[in-house]
């Protein structure tokens, strides 16, 4: 019958024998003696008394890295936001007889009001249809001190 070889985990590094130390067993001997190198775990200076052990210094930066979502929030979208809620009245408040401007810059007054369209008239006899997210803007008409000031 046949067996199996035993397997042996592999070795990575080779194996490299360690300098033995000779500790004499005399006291006047043993005065002499150095001490071996210091080892990556003995060569770590002590943490001082006061300190406390593990905080990190400066800031973290996970803590950076949610600062500049915050502020990059607060610049951008917030904004935003604002400016599509304002469009958003603007739109469900347009009535007949309103100014108003298009995003591709026709200029019309409403002649008609439907749920998401608009009948803009924007010469004599010339009605054109578009949809209320078409409007970009409703012209006020100006005041008559700002007409003089002119």
């Amino acid at each position: 019958m046949l067996q199996a070889p035993l397997l042996q985990a592999p070795t990575f590094l080779a194996a490299t024998p360690t300098p033995a130390v000779l500790v004499p067993t005399d006291a006047a001997t043993a005065s002499r003696v150095q001490d071996p190198a210091p080892t990556e775990t003995t060569a770590a200076p002590a943490a001082e008394e006061g300190a406390p052990v593990g905080e990190p210094e400066g800031l973290n930066p996970i803590f950076l890295v949610v600062m500049m979502v915050a502020i990059f929030w607060f610049v951008v979208f917030a904004p935003e936001r604002k400016n599509r809620k304002r469009q958003k009245e603007m739109l469900d408040a347009l009535t007949k007889g309103d100014k108003v401007m298009t995003t591709s810059g026709l200029l019309g007054t409403i002649v008609q009001v439907m749920d998401d369209v608009v009948v803009l008239q924007v010469d004599e006899g010339v009605r054109l249809k578009f949809t209320r997210a078409a409007v970009q803007t409703k012209i006020e008409p100006k005041e008559d001190g700002e007409k003089a000031a002119k």
